[in-house]
C-alpha cells in the first residue's frame, strides 16, 4: 500500500500539480479547486528494478509548442532578447567582483 501511494505522489508531482490530501471529507478550497483545472493529462512511467522513470507526459495545457521552439521562424525568439538576460544573470558576479576591487584598495591602503 505504501508503494502504492508513492507511486501515486510521483505521477502527481510528474503531471506537476499538488495532490490533493483529504481533511476529514471536507471538500477542497475553491482557489485549489480553480488553480488545477488546467492540470491535467498522461503520464507514462517505467518501473524497473525498483526506479520509476519518467518516459513522457502530454497534456492538452502544455506550454510546449513546435511553432515557438524554432530559433528560425516566426515572432517567439529574437536572438536581442539573449542580451538582457545575459546581462541580468551575470549581474550577482559583478557585484561580487567591485566588492573585491574595493576591499582590495582598502586592504592596500592599510
Amino acid at each position: 500500500m505504501k508503494r502504492l501511494i508513492a507511486l501515486i505522489l510521483v505521477c502527481a508531482l510528474l503531471v506537476g500539480c499538488t495532490p490533493q490530501v483529504d481533511n476529514d471529507g471536507a471538500e477542497p478550497t475553491t482557489s485549489t479547486t480553480e488553480t488545477q483545472q488546467t492540470v491535467t493529462g498522461k503520464v507514462r512511467l517505467k518501473l524497473y528494478k525498483g526506479n520509476i522513470i519518467n518516459s513522457g507526459v502530454w497534456s492538452p495545457y502544455s506550454l510546449y509548442s513546435e511553432d515557438i521552439v524554432t530559433f528560425n521562424e516566426g515572432e517567439g525568439y529574437q536572438q536581442s532578447d539573449a542580451t538582457g538576460f545575459i546581462r541580468l544573470l551575470g549581474l550577482p558576479t559583478r557585484i561580487q567582483a567591485s566588492v573585491n576591487a574595493r576591499n582590495r584598495r582598502e586592504a592596500e591602503k592599510c
